[in-house]
């Protein structure tokens, strides 16, 4: 599985030490008048026991091998009293194979993503972008609001109850690859589409025009919703995701 993992890996490496990694560094150091210094709080502890689990049976070719990391890793932890605590997440630290298992989730987690400049062209980066589950829960979360429901409410009474949560999805999911959530914001407006074609007689039934309505509106006042004010034309994440 080793040749598996990124050269610039160095922790719990067969031929490999914490001092190559300085040494490559110094080397860098040299070339490079900036450093990027990350640290995983509590990384052993919260490591998602079925993603993990996951990668292992992509690679494991032996079944015996991922019956055993799978009882390892859900194997209670006894107390001093004698009770024992279920384990849900997290690898013990400390154990021996503890280490092999960070750094392939790790490979999964940091693997690289093609990415577009403002040229259009394409390029392979390591963006931090929000996850696929993350982006599943925003829109299980748009969906419970019921908007299309909602039509005693005005498109301002709509902005003032969840404008603060998608906010709050921008600011933390969209920090660095913002693009990665416009699908979920398509959704949005979508749904506010439906909303208008509910609301209003002349919209009703045509779904095209109360989409062309919301899109007017977003270019029209831009800060009423905060992904309006996301760096792309208004009303052009109106179209299917």
């Amino acid at each position: 599985m080793d040749p598996l993992f990124h050269p610039d890996s160095y922790g719990y490496r067969p031929g490999k030490s914490a001092l190559d990694a300085v040494g490559q560094a110094r080397q860098r150091c040299w070339r490079y008048d900036w450093i990027v210094d990350l640290d995983i709080q509590g990384f052993f502890d919260n490591i998602p026991q079925d993603l993990l689990i996951r990668a292992v049976k992509k690679h494991a070719k032996e079944q015996w091998i991922v019956l055993y990391i799978e009882r390892w890793l859900k194997a209670p932890m006894q107390e001093e009293d004698g009770r024992l605590v279920p384990r849900e997440k997290g690898t013990p630290q400390g154990g021996v194979i503890s280490p092999l298992l960070a750094n392939l989730l790790l490979h999964y987690t940091f693997r690289p993503r093609r990415s577009k400049n403002r040229k259009g062209k394409f390029f392979i980066n390591f963006s931090p972008a929000v996850s696929d589950k993350a982006v599943k829960a925003i829109r299980a979360e748009i969906r419970s609001w019921n908007l299309h429901l909602r039509s005693d409410k005005s498109i301002e009474d709509l902005s003032r109850m969840f404008n603060p949560i998608i906010r709050g999805w921008l600011q933390y999911y969209g920090r660095f690859y913002r693009s990665a959530l416009y699908p979920p914001m398509r959704q949005l407006d979508r749904s506010l589409a439906r909303w208008a074609d509910r609301k209003y007689k002349k919209l009703r039934r045509h779904l095209r025009r109360a989409t062309h309505w919301v899109a007017r509106i977003s270019r029209r006042d831009p800060k009423l919703w905060a992904h309006w004010q996301m760096g792309v034309r208004r009303g052009s994440m109106m179209g299917a995701v």
